[in-house]
């Protein structure tokens, strides 16, 4: 198996047509507290990726999980990322990565690393991975701590394409009904950020 991605969490192997998730032990938790702070990650991670495809959302299917490893098998979603894809001629996308973004909230369901990176676009359509700092929640201020670090890493990467973030902006607000309130709280997040 090949090295695709070493990451603080996990290191990632190409195997085939498939993707091998192997949560790493952190050397500063005691080795308990690590053992059950990567089993329950390894869990939820799956259990997001199975929420995610259930509810309509193109996501890796997962295909085996071995807490005892700490690891997730998945499958591999070749493409390209979109932070690569993107330009003003393929803008199109982001109303579709908004419109992914915003029915993951509407099932409460938190990425927690939404980035470009993070979504593939692969066959014309865009696919959103690596579900490992997401959580279920029904917090108006998970929603928005989620946008706006989607909002921090959009404009640090694309920032010659600003209109980006308003086609997202559309796309989620026509997926979520309740977009207007995780949109004022990103707001006071963000205002709150700026004097810290």
């Amino acid at each position: 198996m090949e090295v695709i991605k070493r990451g603080a969490e996990a290191v990632l192997y190409r195997d085939g047509d498939r993707v091998v998730k192997v949560r790493v032990k952190k050397g500063y938790r005691h080795p308990l507290l690590d053992e059950r702070i990567r089993r329950y990650r390894t869990r939820r991670e799956a259990r997001l990726l199975s929420k995610a495809r259930a509810i309509g959302i193109n996501a890796p299917r997962v295909i085996e999980v071995d807490e005892e490893r700490y690891t997730v098998v998945m499958e591999y979603i070749e493409g390209v990322q979109l932070k690569k894809a993107l330009n003003r001629q393929s803008l199109h996308l982001m109303e579709e990565a908004g419109r992914m973004v915003g029915a993951l909230h509407r099932y409460n369901l938190v990425h927690g690393d939404l980035t470009t990176s993070n979504f593939i676009l692969k066959d014309r359509e865009l696919y959103l991975i690596d579900f490992g700092l997401g959580e279920v929640s029904t917090s108006i201020e998970d929603k928005a701590v989620d946008l706006v670090c989607f909002k921090k890493s959009y404009f640090a990467t694309h920032s010659d394409i600003p209109e980006g973030w308003e086609l997202f902006l559309r796309g989620y607000t026509s997926a979520f009904p309740d977009a207007e309130k995780v949109l004022r709280r990103m707001e006071e997040v963000e205002r709150r950020a700026r004097y810290l």
